[in-house]
């Protein structure tokens, strides 16, 4: 059993196949909340916390505040909400290929599970009920909270711990981009790396995960998973 392993899990590309209604939401309320076309053109979010995106579509476009960011900020996640929530019936919402039966068997195992996702809060908890996996993650740290995904992960760490009043001998971080394993690893954690989403092989190779799979079918029938 497991008890005293904790699983981290990313949401975009690694529980959730991209299907881009997150990014339409987003530039949408971006030209909303600024009354302003365009603004996340150019702009790589793979990875990236949502408040550290916002704070890049205002520099990069060199936007003029004239209230304070708070008012801003508070604007933009209202209509990404209620514009997600819009969009939900326009797109395919599936899961990454057997992410599924690995949650199965971490949950029969008796490990514990939690999330490091750059969405913001109610983000994550829209697109985890529309493929019915919110069960799964009762505790996480999340893209409105942080600019840096190291300090989500360590967030994401401490919560876990508090929710289920323990510490953990094992923790092992799930994603799909180089800031996974990075924020995986500054946490002192087992780095899972899967090609689901905008990296390839080869550029998640670069970044040294403990493991690297191009499905959960692999990862389920490796040495890494046989040893945990």
């Amino acid at each position: 059993m497991w008890e005293n392993i904790l699983f981290l899990f990313d949401i975009d590309g690694t529980i959730i196949k991209i299907n881009y209604a997150g990014k339409k939401a987003l530039s949408y309320s971006f030209n909303e909340t600024f009354q302003k076309n365009n603004l996340l053109k150019n702009i790589d979010i793979a990875g990236k916390t949502d408040l550290s995106t916002f704070k890049k579509v205002i520099q990069k476009n060199n936007l003029q505040l004239k209230n304070d960011f708070e008012t801003y900020w508070h604007k933009f996640k209202t209509i990404f909400a209620k514009k997600l929530i819009d969009l939900v019936s326009d797109y395919e919402w599936k899961l990454i290929t057997d992410v599924d039966e690995v949650l199965r068997r971490i949950k029969n195992n008796k490990a514990k599970t939690g999330l490091i996702t750059g969405n913001m809060k109610e983000g994550a908890r829209i697109k985890l009920e529309m493929v019915s996996m919110k069960k799964y993650f009762p505790v996480g740290a999340y893209g409105d909270e942080h600019i840096s995904r190291n300090n989500l992960a360590t967030t994401a760490l401490n919560r876990a711990e508090s929710y289920y009043g323990q510490n953990f001998s094992r923790v092992i971080v799930i994603g799909d981009t180089p800031l996974d394993i990075i924020s995986g690893k500054s946490i002192n954690a087992s780095t899972v790396a899967i090609t689901g989403g905008s990296y390839t092989f080869k550029k998640l190779q670069k970044f040294k995960p403990d493991i690297l799979v191009n499905s959960y079918k692999e990862l389920l029938n490796s040495k890494f998973w046989a040893a945990i």
